[in-house]
Formats: C-alpha cells, sequence, structure tokens
C-alpha cells in the first residue's frame, strides 16, 4: 500500500461517535504500555 493509499483509507475510517471502553479493558491496553515505559526509563538511568 502507497502513501496516498494509506491517507485516502485513514480518511474515509471516521467513526461517527467515539466507542466507549470500560475501566477493565483500558487496564489491558495501558498495562503493557506502562510497562515498556518503566523499561525505558530504567535503562536510560531515570532521566
Amino acid at each position: 500500500m502507497n502513501i496516498d493509499e494509506l491517507k485516502n483509507t485513514w480518511n474515509e475510517d471516521i467513526a461517527e461517535e467515539t466507542p466507549e471502553i470500560n475501566i477493565e479493558q483500558r487496564n489491558k491496553i495501558n498495562l503493557p504500555w506502562k510497562k515498556y515505559v518503566k523499561i525505558c526509563a530504567w535503562s536510560s538511568g531515570g532521566s
């Protein structure tokens, strides 16, 4: 897929409403991200 096709697909894929997500689902999504951030901070010396 070239960049123009990707842009067109992105622009066409606009949802009518933002889907609701419950707290349990949000935590499942955020948990891997939080682990990644902690690992990056630790490996860079916390700076």
